[in-house]
């Protein structure tokens, strides 16, 4: 199986748990060298904030806990 489908296989299983969380069936993956470095899924329902899709929390989150903004080596799923 080649990385890319692993990955997304990642972000649908989010996605199914977003839904069990009772939010809309979205999950991210952000990667980088082959590994899975941070993930998330949608919250905007839970967070009580329709901005908190699955990518741009992480994207928030991740940002915010590594202080990383250069995230040309990394590939969002």
């Amino acid at each position: 199986m080649m990385n890319d489908e692993i990955f997304m296989k990642e972000a649908i299983r989010l996605s199914q748990l977003a839904v069990s969380h009772g939010n809309e069936p979205f999950g991210a993956v952000l990667v980088k060298d082959g590994e899975i470095i941070f993930s998330n899924e949608n919250q905007i329902y839970t967070g009580s904030d329709p901005t908190f899709h699955a990518e741009a929390g992480l994207l928030r989150r991740f940002c915010a806990e590594t202080h990383i903004t250069d995230l040309r080596e990394y590939t969002l799923y």
